[in-house]
């Protein structure tokens, strides 16, 4: 996948803890992890 600023995100690193482990559902979304630019559009939600 593409690093997450070429889609505009600007990252909190110190949420990152358990990114991309979400077993039935259980763990971090992409919106609890990442804040928006006060311009940019949320272009999709991760399961």
């Amino acid at each position: 996948p593409l690093p997450v600023e070429f889609v505009g995100f600007e990252i909190d690193y110190g949420r990152l803890v358990g990114y991309g482990i979400d077993l039935n559902e259980q763990g971090r979304t992409m919106q609890d992890i990442v804040k928006l630019d006060d311009d940019t559009i949320f272009p999709y939600r991760m399961r």
